[in-house]
């Protein structure tokens, strides 16, 4: 068997305005997946997850974001394909810039973090907001396979 399978890498950055008390969403207006979440997207070749997170940003928010720090990983595998989707989740409170209104995918805007999680959140991700309030929590890992999913691992530091 071999160790090569077909991967798609991604980031995700919550962008928090400490002085304010409230983070940067995203209400995804374009596709089947809908809801509200952080910005981010797929790397590209020759890029680093960093780097992807910080031109993604820039993208889809007008925002330049610095030091953005890794609060964990997410990812998924099917059982039968091997086929993988990793997420680098990253938090980021050093920006500047205009915030743009909208991207292609998504409608920009700023909430209260503590009313974050009363927003329509996008599929699994009010269970992987965990990633950014729990510090020790390092990765979430799912495994499913066609109409069998088992439930997520989590792992802590």
């Amino acid at each position: 068997m071999g160790r090569s399978y077909e991967t798609e890498l991604t980031t995700t950055c919550m962008i928090v305005d400490r002085a304010a008390g409230r983070v940067l969403i995203q209400e995804r207006t374009n596709g089947d997946w809908t809801g509200v979440c952080f910005p981010g997207g797929h790397v590209e070749d020759g890029e680093s997850f960093t780097d992807c997170v910080i031109r993604e940003v820039r993208e889809e928010t007008g925002l330049s974001i610095t030091r953005p720090h890794l609060a964990g990983l997410v990812h998924w595998e099917h059982r039968r394909t091997h086929e993988r989707t990793v997420i680098a989740f990253f938090r980021a409170e050093a920006f500047s810039g205009q915030l743009l209104p909208a991207c292609e995918e998504a409608v920009n805007r700023w909430t209260p973090l503590e009313t974050l999680r009363q927003e329509p959140l996008t599929d699994w991700f009010a269970e992987q907001l965990t990633i950014y309030e729990d510090s020790a929590l390092q990765e979430i890992y799912y495994e499913y396979g066609d109409g069998d999913d088992s439930p997520p691992r989590w792992y802590r530091a």
